[in-house]
């Protein structure tokens, strides 16, 4: 079946996956948010955005607090599929090769409305250890997390705790140098 996209959505940085670098921060990330949730709705949209094999860098901060980049090195055949569309326009006297990728989501319905936010992608280790333990399918059926009211709470603030550690740990390690 062919479905018939009404719908386009463009924006200069979308951040589908945290291997491919084609955004730089939050407005990247909700733009990633935004078409995985329209995915989820089954809404007839195609997203645009551009697609950078060189130029994007990681920052980290050395011992001292200056920032450091590395670049981000990625391979586009990994993450996305070449859909064979292709052509050539000029811009400024300048040639420049245009090409059409592809990423799909899951095939699979969502049933309620969220607030935007994609669970799998952004819950903690320990809460996703926590669910993948009471709440099988949660990665894939946000709804189901209605059932995390019924985990013990010690078990959701252990959860908690490790997760704020993780958290001290990665801010530590990264304004000190892990010192």
């Amino acid at each position: 079946m062919t479905v018939t996209r009404q719908i386009a959505y463009f924006s200069m940085e979308i951040g589908l996956h945290p291997n491919i670098p084609t955004y730089a921060g939050g407005l990247g990330v909700l733009a990633g948010d935004t078409i995985r949730a329209a995915a989820d709705l089954q809404v007839p949209m195609v997203a645009v955005t551009l697609l950078h094999r060189n130029g994007y860098f990681f920052q980290q901060l050395d011992a001292s607090g200056w920032q450091i980049e590395s670049p981000a090195q990625w391979a586009v055949d990994d993450f996305l599929k070449d859909s064979g569309d292709n052509t050539i326009i000029t811009i400024e006297g300048r040639t420049v090769h245009v090409r059409a990728w592809r990423h799909m989501f899951a095939d699979y319905k969502i049933d309620s409305i969220t607030n935007g936010v994609h669970a799998a992608t952004w819950a903690s280790a320990p809460f996703a250890g926590l669910f993948d333990r009471h709440i099988p399918g949660w990665r894939a059926d946000n709804f189901s997390l209605r059932y995390a009211l019924s985990i013990a709470s010690d078990e959701v603030w252990q959860a908690h705790q490790w997760a704020k550690h993780d958290l001290l740990e990665y801010v530590t390690i990264c304004t000190l140098g892990g010192s």
